[in-house]
């Protein structure tokens, strides 16, 4: 789209650039000084209508303009552009139709040393053509912001040729990634044309109708790139939708490119409230860490116990309390494998690696009493009986004895 710098504009006493002076002296209308110019291209348009009955009228408007300079106190550096009513000389664009026949003026291509930063004001002249401005519209094109797809391209600046502008990936914002960058065409005209999409889509992603999409089922991609998302081998697959990575099916673990089997070698140490387990870890190639939940389930003489599941171990060892005496538990280990990618924790849950049951004890102690002694007390029929507690009891409390 156009941007103006400058309009003078009006349907009422136009200015006529007409004076009763010699051929030779100029007549002037000047613009006010356009500061911190945007652009090295601008464009001008005049709209007026010529009077020539003077003799020596050219039927000419002159356009001069001056760079970083003020025409009140340096008139010597001027470019002249001539307008000479000539069908080879048209404009770049067609604007302002404000009378039915309106004469414009060329382009203005201007080289300041620094387009970013110049100051520029615009002289119209006469030699006794008495033109009547009713209007001056200074300009230049810029293609405007947009976004297509996740690429989006700023405010860019036309020029004589076309501006191939690059664009940002808004997937990769706040990511340090090599890639190519999505280009548009800026055309002379302020429009964009030749959009090329080379922003990469993420881990699990492939772009399916210019939009990064996740990968179908059966299909990953493990890095960020324009790649397509590529089909799993045999005999892995992926378990959820934009997977990154190729898995095993829940009962066998990745290891050296094979799904294998996989188990755990459990040791308990059982009391009549309490069991102890440790167990050894399963290893996934794929794996960043594995976690385990563990679950406790009464099978039998379980009377007011209660089923537990503990979940979230990073260890292989764990202590379950309040447990019921004489009940017996069948318990569960089940590893979940824990995958991070550039989006996401993937956390797959496999099944059990080991399945057993333990029986707590009774409560009944394992040993006899020790030191027991009787001693028969003096001048009586008594007898005092002496012992001491049985030195495995396993921890559970002794309420009495029965002699």
């Amino acid at each position: 789209g156009s941007t103006g710098l400058f309009t003078y504009s009006t349907n009422e006493n136009a200015y006529v650039i007409c004076r009763n002076l010699p051929s030779t002296v100029a007549t002037w209308l000047i613009s006010p000084i356009l500061t911190n110019m945007p652009t090295s291209r601008i464009f001008i348009t005049v709209n007026f209508t010529t009077n020539c009955f003077y003799a020596g009228c050219r039927r000419k408007l002159k356009v001069n303009y001056l760079v970083n300079k003020n025409f009140s106190n340096d008139a010597t550096d001027k470019t002249i552009i001539n307008y000479q009513e000539r069908e080879d000389a048209k404009p770049d664009i067609i604007a302002y139709n404000d009378l039915p026949v309106p004469k414009q003026l060329q382009r203005i291509r201007l080289n300041p040393r620094s387009p970013e930063s110049y100051n520029l004001q615009i002289l119209l002249t006469d030699q006794f053509g008495c033109p009547t401005v009713s209007s001056v519209k200074i300009w230049y094109i810029e293609c405007p912001r947009i976004q297509r797809d996740d690429a989006v391209f700023t405010n860019t600046q036309t020029a004589d040729h076309k501006v191939v502008a690059t664009a940002t990936c808004l997937q990769l914002l706040g990511i340090v990634v090599s890639h190519n960058p999505a280009t548009m065409i800026c055309n002379r005209n302020g429009t964009w044309t030749n959009f090329n999409n080379t922003c990469p889509c993420f881990q699990g992603q492939e772009r399916v109708n210019g939009i990064c999409s996740d990968c179908r089922p059966g299909y990953y991609k493990n890095q960020i790139s324009t790649a397509k998302c590529s089909t799993c081998p045999f005999p892995l697959t992926t378990l959820y939708p934009g997977s990154h990575a190729c898995y095993c099916n829940k009962n066998r673990i990745l290891r050296g490119n094979t799904c294998s089997n996989y188990s755990c070698v459990v040791s308990t140490f059982v009391r009549y409230d309490s069991a102890r387990l440790r167990w050894s870890n399963v290893i996934s190639d794929i794996a960043d860490s594995t976690r385990y939940n563990v679950s406790f389930k009464c099978v039998n003489n379980c009377n007011g116990c209660k089923n537990m599941i503990q979940t979230d171990f990073n260890e292989t060892d764990t202590i379950f309390m309040n447990l019921c005496m004489g009940a017996i538990y069948q318990i569960s280990i089940i590893p979940v494998v824990v995958v991070i990618t550039d989006r996401k924790q993937i956390e797959l849950q496999k099944d059990p690696c080991k399945t057993l049951t333990i029986t707590t004890l009774g409560g009944e102690p394992t040993d006899a009493p020790i030191n027991v002694d009787a001693v028969p007390v003096s001048n009586s029929s008594n007898v005092s009986i002496s012992w001491g507690p049985p030195p495995n009891n396993l921890g559970a409390p002794i309420e009495g004895y029965t002699i």
